[in-house]
C-alpha cells in the first residue's frame, strides 16, 4: 500500500509577497498535486487555496492526500512610520505605529535591520529616509519611509558688554 500525506500538516497563513512550499510524506512513486496537475513531491504555492497530492507506487496501489488549507495572511494594522527634524549633532526619534515588532533599515527594508523598536533613536549624519517593517506571526510586512531631516545648528549666540547688572540698571 502507498499513503498519501504531507510533511507539514497545515493549515498555513502565507505572507503578503511570499511563497509556501509543500511536500508531501515520502515512500511513494509518483506525486500529482490538486489543483493544476503540478507532477513532483514538493509544490510551491504563491496564492491561498486548497491543496492535496495524490500518490501511487509501482503496484498500482494509490491515494489521495486529506485537502490542506492555505490562506491569506494579513496584518491587524498597517505599519506606518513617522520622521523627525533635529539639529546637526542630535538624535532623531523615529516613530511606527501597526501591529506587530518594529524593524528599521537604511534602505527599502532588505539587508540587516539597524534596529528596532517604536521610538526608534537614530543619530543621522545628514538627512536620509528611513524604512521601517513589522514582523506580525512569522510574515514581515513591506517596508514604510521616514524622512529624518537634519538642520544646521544655529549660531551660538555671544553677549557684548557688561557681564554683570546690578538691580535696577537697564
Amino acid at each position: 500500500p502507498v499513503e498519501a500525506g504531507l510533511l507539514t500538516p497545515g493549515p498555513f497563513a502565507l505572507c503578503p509577497g511570499d511563497t509556501l512550499l509543500l511536500q508531501a510524506a515520502p515512500g511513494a512513486d509518483t506525486y500529482l498535486w490538486m489543483p493544476g496537475l503540478v507532477a513532483g513531491p514538493q509544490l510551491e504555492v504563491a496564492q491561498a487555496g486548497t491543496y492535496s497530492v495524490a500518490v501511487s507506487n509501482a503496484e498500482g496501489c494509490s491515494d489521495t492526500s486529506v485537502a490542506v488549507m492555505v490562506e491569506d495572511f494579513f496584518f491587524s494594522e498597517p505599519v506606518q512610520a513617522m520622521g523627525d527634524t533635529v539639529c546637526a549633532g542630535d538624535v532623531a526619534q523615529l516613530l511606527a505605529t501597526g501591529s506587530g515588532t518594529f524593524l528599521w533599515y537604511a534602505n527599502t527594508g532588505t539587508g540587516a535591520p539597524l534596529g528596532g523598536g517604536s521610538p526608534f533613536p537614530y543619530m543621522p549624519t545628514a538627512s536620509s529616509m528611513l524604512y521601517v517593517r513589522q514582523l506580525e506571526g512569522t510574515c514581515l510586512s513591506a517596508a514604510d519611509s521616514a524622512w529624518v531631516q537634519v538642520a544646521p545648528r544655529p549660531p551660538a549666540v555671544w553677549a557684548t558688554g557688561p557681564d554683570s547688572l546690578c538691580v535696577g540698571e537697564p
